[in-house]
């Protein structure tokens, strides 16, 4: 089951993190690294294969008025689909390190999307507006200001009059976390962003 087939969140942006296929991180270890981050997540949803590696599940972050589906795939599928948002991102104006790195992601035949969830109430879902993207830094100072903006996002909330108020940090944590446990590639599709290259964890 997916969180799109749940009526009370609303679907806002999904990411990408493309990766080799030998640094799918298993099961075990990605819940294990869930459970140290900073917000409180509910796992459901969770469909694992036979050798221990998460297909999909669902993460639940209710003081973030979110959720996120974790996906997992790779194959000739993935490879092509990549290609054509990497001919996209190489038809820009970009530097000379995103075009390293672009040719490092087309190598890659896996991917992991990060699929964001609003979680919307009766009162406020005739309101429901196409979002605007969310604004990540570019991939020089990637792990530092995901860091920053964490803890910037956490100041938003505590200061917000809202209780109703879609707080990034849920994302922003997890994004991190699995970038960094693949030292994968990190993208926005939507904007052709790239949000940056995580160090792989020993």
């Amino acid at each position: 089951m997916s969180m799109f087939e749940d009526q009370n969140f609303c679907w806002r942006e999904t990411f990408l993190v493309m990766l080799e296929v030998a640094n799918r991180p298993a099961t075990s270890q990605l819940l294990e690294h869930l459970k140290k981050l900073k917000s409180p997540f509910e796992i459901k949803n969770q469909i694992t294969n036979p050798r221990g590696f998460a297909e999909t599940f669902s993460i639940l972050a209710f003081q973030d008025h979110a959720a996120i589906d974790f996906v997992y795939s790779e194959g000739e599928n993935v490879v092509r689909e990549f290609s054509a948002l990497a001919d996209e991102l190489e038809s820009h104006d970009i530097s000379r390190k995103e075009k390293a790195l672009i040719a490092k992601a087309r190598k890659y035949s896996a991917k992991i999307e990060l699929l964001h969830f609003e979680q919307i109430y009766e009162k406020k879902a005739e309101k429901l507006h196409r979002p605007t993207p969310l604004k990540f830094p570019k991939y020089s100072s990637f792990i530092k200001n995901l860091h920053q903006e964490c803890r910037e996002n956490e100041a938003d909330t505590e200061n917000s009059d809202s209780a109703e108020f879609l707080n990034p940090n849920a994302l922003i944590q997890v994004l991190k976390l699995v970038s960094r446990l693949t030292g994968g590639i990190a993208f926005d599709p939507a904007s052709g962003l790239m949000l940056g290259h995580g160090e792989k964890m020993s």
